[in-house]
């Protein structure tokens, strides 16, 4: 067996679409390297760039060694998957996870966090040591808009899953403004 690697988008109208797509043995760093090495030369140094992407460890490291300027997001569901151990899955934990995760305003997302201190100390102190840049859309460096989760890499995972080869799916890779890459 082996694992599919894919890069998607969404385009201006909402719709998904494969960006670029490789086989792999594993699921590493090596694997992640050599295809995000092969994205960058077909993406040819884009003005900008949103990577969102879970929380693995090979496609966290390629990520910063092929596009080191590129903003790198986590997606906001698996974080929150992650989270939730250290609340013992509490609902208003994870509203407020939520709440300062997508808040559009500095005051508000500083609101939420100031709740979920006094609320879940482990979950905010998780948080900060991740950083906000990470998660939150307000503290993004790029523009994230609606692109908080790998729901469209999900979406490409499902419809493409024929119970044969693992598919893994890399991130949701939005271009926006200029990168060099390495």
């Amino acid at each position: 067996m082996g694992v599919l690697l894919v890069a998607v988008c969404k385009d201006g109208n909402g719709m998904i679409y494969p960006l670029a797509f490789g086989f792999a043995n594993s699921e590493c760093t090596k694997s992640w390297t050599w295809f995000l090495k092969k994205l960058c030369k077909g993406i040819q140094n884009p003005d900008r760039m949103m990577l969102v992407s879970d929380r693995h460890n090979g496609i966290f490291n390629a990520m910063e060694a092929i596009f080191p300027d590129a903003a790198h997001g986590i997606c906001a569901y698996h974080l929150a998957q992650n989270l939730k151990r250290f609340c013992n899955q509490r609902d208003d934990v994870m509203w407020l996870y939520y709440c300062a995760t997508y808040a559009y305003r500095i005051e508000d997302f500083d609101l939420f966090m100031g709740e979920l201190k006094e609320t879940c100390l482990k979950v905010y102190d998780e948080l900060l040591a991740i950083g906000v840049e990470k998660f939150s859309r307000v503290h993004s460096p790029r523009k994230r808009t609606s692109f908080m989760t790998t729901n469209i890499a999900e979406s490409m995972n499902s419809y493409h899953s024929n119970g044969g080869m693992y598919q893994r799916f890399v991130a949701n890779v939005v271009l926006r403004s200029s990168n060099k890459c390495t």
